[in-house]
C-alpha cells in the first residue's frame, strides 16, 4: 500500500524520504492500522514532539522548521490510513482538521508569547488578561477540511485596552501583530514548505478590514454591515484556537445575525441570487468537482439554504458540519428521505475523490483531470477497475445532486405579500391577522404591538405626509417591523421607532434615509432597542438621525471649545441662536458618546470625563455669552477674577447623562464696594449677582432642542441663604469656621471649572487647609456613616436606589472621603486628589487600605459608575451589575466598623 501511495503521490514520495522511520515507529505502535482517535493521537504527538515551553524560546526560523515537520509527518499517516482504508472518509476530514486547529494553536500560542515578552500581556480596562479568539471558517470551522486546504481563519480579542509591559501597546496593535506573525509562521514557503495557506478575507470589510476586531466592534459589523454571504460563512464558523470558551461566546453573540428567530423567507431573495450565481458559473466548470454542475458546492448550498431559512426556529439545524445538518434535515422532513441518502452518499465520493486530488502534489484542485493517463491513476487511487466505471459514477452523482438541487430551488419564487412584516404593516384593519402576523414575527407582546402599529397607522402625520412621504413610508416600514422582529420584538422597542417615524413623518428626505440606507435602519433600531434616553433624544431631534449613518467619537477638549466658539460666533448676537448651537453640538456629542458607550467602545469612566469635558466648556460659553450681555450694558469691573467651583460629578469628572451641575461661584477680592465701568455703572456685587442669574437663566432656558442643563447652587456657603456669588475669602472664612462634614465631604470632589489663576490658587490652597486639618477619626466616621443612612432614606429614582445599595457607589465614595478627612493631615497627598478611583490608589499607596482593599474598591467603584450610566440612559444594567457590592460592603465593615483595620 505504501507502494501505491508513493507511486501516485509525488508528495507522499518525497516526504517519505524525509519521515520515512517516523512512519515506521507509527506502523509499529499500531498506529497505522485499526480504529484511531484523531484528537488523542494529535495531542499526544504534539505533546512528544512540539514542547511548547521550548519552542517559545527558540527563533522564528526555528519554530517554522518544527511546524512544517509536524504538518508532513501526520500528513503522511493521514494519507497512509486513508489509502489502505484504515480511516473512512469522515475520519480522514476529522483527522485533518483536527491536525490544522493543533498547528493553529501552536502558532497563535507562539505569536502571543513572542510579543507578551516584549509588551506584556493585553488586558481589558479592568486590568484582565486577553488572549487572542481565531475562528475556523468554511470546511475547516466544519471539521471537514480537505487535504491541501486554504485555511479560513477570522481573528477577534474580547475587548479593547492596552498591554501591562514597561512599553505599552493597544490592544488592537498588539493583537493585529500577533495575527501578521501568525500568518507569517503559517503562510510562509520554506526550504520544508508551508503549514498552510491563510486566507482572511472572510473577516469584517474583506481585505481593507482590520486583522483583528473587537467583540463588540464585530457584533456592531454584522449587526449594521453584514451581508447574507456573510451570514453563510458564519454558518461554519467556530472557534478553533486561542480562548475557545470567549469565542465561543462571542459564536453565541453572533447567533441571531446568523439565524432569524422566525421562518427567514426574507432570505429568498439572496437565496435566488446566489442560485443563479452558482447555476452560471457551473457552467464552464463541468471538470470541477467542487464548483460545477452537481457538485460539492450546491450540496452545501442546499444544506445551508435550509439551515438560514429554518435554524431560527429548529436549533438542531445549527450545525457547523455538513452530514450532521443533512441528518436534521431528514429528521425534520424538509427533505425526502432519499435525497437526503443520496446527497449523503454523494457528498462522501466527491470528499474522496477531492482528497485523492490535492494528495497527488499538495496542491488545492478539484478539477477532474482530463489525460487518460491521469484519468486513470485517479480511478485507480478510488477503488475503481478503470477510467470509464469512475467517470460513470462521477456522472451518476452529479447528475443526482444538481436533480435535487434545482428541483429544491424551482419553487423559491416568495412575493413580498408572502412575508410576515409585509403583513404586519398592510393588514392594519385586521386586528386579528396583524396580531397573527406579529406573533409569526416573535414579538414579545403581540397584541399590544398590533395596538401601537394601528394607532400608528391613524396618525394625522401620516395622513399629512403626501404621497411621496406615504409611498417611501410603506416602504420603510415592513422592513423596520422586521428590523425591531430582528432586534428582541420588544413593544418599548416599537413604540420608540414609531414615535421616531412619526416625528419625521413630513420629512421625506429622513423617510428615504432610512429606506434607502438598511445599516441606518438597523442602527436605529439598535439605538432605540438600547436606550430609552437616545430613543426620546431621536424623537426629539431627528436632525441627530444624520448621526447614525457615520458616528463620530466625542471630540477632543480643544476640538471641542474651538466648535462651540464658532457655533457662538455664527450665531451671531442672537442669544437664543447661540444657545440653540450650543444645545445642538451638546446633543450629538452627548447621542454619539451614548452609542460608543452602549456598544462597549467606551468605559463609563471615560464617557464620565468627556461628558464633564462637555459639560466645562459650555458653561465657559454660556458665562461669556452673559458677560457680554452685561459689560455691554454695564461696563466690567475693573481687575476682578471671577471662576466658577464644580462641585459632585461635575467636580470629580464622573458626570452621567441625569447629572445636573452644582456650581459654587467666586471671586477674588471683596465685591461691596466698587463699580463697574461702563455707560451704565452698576455695583461689582451686582453685576456678578447678575452674571450668575443670567447664567443660570441661559443653562435652563428652553429651546426647540432642549435645554443645557440644570443648575445646583446649594453648595455655596449658607446654601439657599447665601449670596449666589461669595468673595474668596468669605468663601475661606466659611470653610474654616462654618462648614459642616456634609460640605469637607464634598470638598474632596470638588475643583475650579471655570476662571483664571487668582480664584484656582486661593480655591487650591483652602481646599488643601480644610481637607488637611486634623480630625478624630472616631466622630467623624459617625458623622458620615449618619449622612450615608439619611442619603440612602431619601433615594428617589432608579439611578439614586442603585447608588445608595450597600456596597455600591455612594459607600465607595464615602469610605474614600472618610479616609481623606481623617488622615490627610498625616498624608496631605491624598488632598490632592479629586476623583474617587484617585483617591482610592493614594489612600492605598499611603497604606490606609491593603492592595487587596483597593482591588476591591476600584473594580466595584468602575461597575457601580457604569450600571448607573446605563440607569441614566434607560438602558439595561449588564450581567455584571452588582457583582462587587459584597465585596465592597465587607470593606466597607473593615474600614467603617473595625477602625482597627487602619494604620497611619
Amino acid at each position: 500500500m505504501l507502494g501505491l501511495l508513493c507511486g501516485y503521490s509525488h508528495y507522499a514520495a518525497k516526504t517519505v524520504q524525509h519521515h520515512g522511520p517516523w512512519l515506521a515507529e507509527q506502523w509499529q505502535a499500531g498506529w497505522a492500522r485499526g480504529k484511531l482517535d484523531w484528537s488523542s493521537f494529535v495531542a499526544e504527538q504534539f505533546s512528544l514532539e512540539a514542547d511548547l515551553q521550548v519552542l517559545k524560546e527558540a527563533s522564528e526560523a526555528q519554530q517554522m522548521v518544527r511546524l512544517r515537520q509536524l504538518r508532513h509527518k501526520l500528513m503522511l499517516l493521514i494519507m497512509w490510513r486513508d489509502f489502505s482504508a484504515a480511516d473512512e472518509v469522515g475520519d480522514t476530514l476529522t483527522g485533518l482538521s483536527i491536525l490544522a486547529q493543533a498547528l493553529i494553536s501552536v502558532a497563535t500560542e507562539l505569536a502571543q508569547s513572542r510579543l507578551s515578552q516584549r509588551f506584556g500581556s493585553p488586558c481589558d480596562s479592568q486590568g484582565h488578561p486577553q488572549s487572542l479568539v481565531v475562528l475556523g471558517m468554511g470546511k475547516l470551522g466544519g471539521g471537514e477540511l480537505n487535504f491541501s486546504s486554504d485555511v479560513d481563519l477570522i481573528f477577534a480579542y474580547p475587548s479593547s485596552g492596552e498591554t501591562n509591559g514597561a512599553k505599552t501597546l493597544s490592544n488592537e496593535e498588539y493583537f493585529s501583530r500577533a495575527v501578521r506573525q501568525i500568518v507569517r509562521l503559517l503562510n510562509t514557503v520554506t526550504e520544508q514548505g508551508f503549514v498552510y495557506r491563510v486566507d482572511l478575507r472572510l473577516r469584517p470589510f474583506g481585505d481593507a478590514g482590520r486583522l483583528a476586531m473587537s467583540f463588540s466592534a464585530m457584533e456592531q459589523y454584522y449587526l449594521l454591515e453584514g451581508r447574507d454571504w456573510e451570514r453563510y460563512a458564519l454558518l461554519k464558523a467556530r472557534p478553533v484556537a486561542g480562548d475557545i470558551e470567549k469565542g465561543n461566546e462571542l459564536m453565541s453573540a453572533l447567533g441571531p445575525f446568523v439565524y432569524r428567530r422566525y421562518l427567514d423567507f426574507g432570505a429568498f431573495e439572496a437565496l435566488r441570487e446566489m442560485k443563479s450565481l452558482i447555476k452560471e458559473s457551473g457552467k464552464e466548470r463541468d471538470q470541477d468537482i467542487k464548483l460545477g454542475a452537481g457538485g460539492i458546492r450546491e450540496i452545501e448550498f442546499l444544506t445551508q439554504a435550509f439551515q438560514l431559512v429554518r435554524g431560527g426556529r429548529l436549533s438542531d439545524l445549527r450545525q457547523v458540519s455538513l452530514l450532521p445538518a443533512l441528518s436534521a434535515i431528514n429528521d425534520h422532513g424538509l427533505l425526502p428521505k432519499e435525497d437526503v441518502d443520496n446527497l449523503v452518499q454523494a457528498y462522501q465520493f466527491f470528499r474522496l475523490v477531492e482528497n485523492r486530488l490535492q494528495q497527488k502534489d499538495d496542491q488545492q484542485t478539484h478539477h477532474i483531470p482530463e489525460s487518460s493517463q491521469e484519468l486513470s491513476e485517479l480511478a485507480q487511487v478510488c477503488g475503481f477497475a478503470n477510467p470509464q466505471q469512475f467517470t460513470r459514477t462521477l456522472d451518476k452523482w452529479r447528475q443526482i445532486v444538481n436533480g435535487v438541487f434545482s428541483l429544491t430551488f424551482a419553487a423559491v419564487q416568495e412575493t413580498p405579500e408572502d412575508r410576515w412584516e409585509w403583513k404586519a404593516w398592510n393588514l392594519q384593519d385586521q386586528a386579528s391577522q396583524l396580531t397573527a402576523a406579529l406573533d409569526q414575527l416573535h414579538f414579545s407582546e403581540p397584541i399590544q404591538a398590533s395596538t401601537l402599529i394601528r394607532q400608528f397607522s391613524k396618525r394625522p402625520t401620516l395622513r399629512d405626509a403626501g404621497a411621496k412621504g406615504r409611498t417611501i413610508i410603506d416602504d420603510l416600514m415592513p422592513k423596520l417591523i422586521k428590523e425591531v422582529s430582528d432586534a428582541g420584538g420588544h413593544t418599548a422597542v416599537l413604540r420608540r421607532v414609531l414615535a421616531i417615524i412619526a416625528a419625521i413623518a413630513r420629512r421625506t428626505a429622513y423617510l428615504a434615509l432610512l429606506a434607502e440606507r438598511p445599516a441606518v435602519m438597523a442602527r436605529l433600531v439598535w439605538v432605540c432597542h438600547r436606550s430609552d434616553w437616545l430613543g426620546k433624544r431621536l424623537q426629539q431631534q431627528p436632525g441627530l438621525l444624520d448621526d447614525l449613518i457615520s458616528p463620530v467619537p466625542g471630540l477632543a477638549p480643544n476640538s471641542l471649545r474651538q466648535q462651540l466658539e464658532r457655533s457662538v460666533s455664527d450665531a451671531d448676537s442672537d442669544v437664543e441662536q447661540q444657545l440653540m448651537a450650543l444645545c445642538q453640538i451638546q446633543q450629538r456629542e452627548m447621542v454619539g458618546l451614548a452609542i460608543g458607550f452602549l456598544g462597549d467602545n467606551r468605559d463609563a469612566l471615560a464617557v464620565g470625563q468627556e461628558l464633564t469635558d462637555l459639560a466645562q466648556a459650555i458653561l465657559a460659553q454660556v458665562i461669556a455669552i452673559a458677560r457680554k450681555e452685561l459689560e455691554l450694558r454695564h461696563g466690567s469691573p475693573e481687575e476682578m477674577d471671577f471662576g466658577a467651583i464644580g462641585y459632585g460629578t461635575f467636580g470629580s469628572a464622573e458626570m452621567r447623562y441625569d447629572s445636573d451641575l452644582d456650581l459654587v461661584f467666586l471671586t477674588d477680592g471683596g465685591t461691596d464696594s466698587g463699580m463697574t465701568e461702563g455707560a451704565k455703572p452698576i455695583p461689582v456685587r451686582q453685576f456678578f449677582t447678575r452674571l450668575v442669574q443670567r447664567v443660570l437663566s441661559l443653562l435652563t432656558m428652553r429651546t426647540p432642542f432642549g435645554r443645557l442643563y440644570d443648575v445646583d447652587t446649594r453648595l455655596r456657603p449658607n446654601g439657599n441663604a447665601g449670596f449666589l456669588v461669595s468673595s474668596i475669602d468669605a468663601y475661606e472664612i466659611y470653610q474654616r469656621d462654618n462648614a459642616w462634614v456634609w460640605e469637607c465631604q464634598a470638598l474632596v470632589r470638588a475643583r475650579q471649572v471655570f476662571g483664571g489663576l487668582p480664584v484656582s490658587r486661593r480655591f487650591t490652597d483652602i481646599r488643601h487647609q480644610v481637607l488637611t486639618h486634623p480630625r478624630q477619626p472616631a466622630p467623624l466616621r459617625g458623622d458620615i456613616c449618619d449622612m450615608r443612612t439619611k442619603m440612602q432614606r431619601q433615594a428617589r429614582g432608579a439611578a439614586d436606589r442603585f447608588k445608595f445599595r450597600p456596597g455600591a457607589r455612594l459607600d465607595i465614595e464615602f469610605l474614600a472621603q472618610f479616609l481623606c478627612l481623617a488622615y490627610s493631615s498625616e498624608h496631605q497627598a491624598i488632598a490632592r486628589a479629586a476623583s474617587t478611583p484617585e483617591l482610592i490608589e493614594v489612600e492605598a499607596d499611603c497604606g490606609l487600605l491593603s492592595s487587596e482593599q483597593r482591588e476591591v474598591l476600584v473594580r466595584g467603584y468602575a461597575s457601580s459608575v457604569d450600571s448607573e450610566l446605563r440607569l441614566s440612559l434607560g438602558a439595561e444594567l449588564s450581567a455584571q451589575a452588582g457583582q462587587y457590592e459584597k465585596e465592597v460592603s465587607r470593606v466597607w465593615q473593615e474600614v467603617m466598623v473595625d477602625n482597627e483595620n487602619i494604620r497611619t
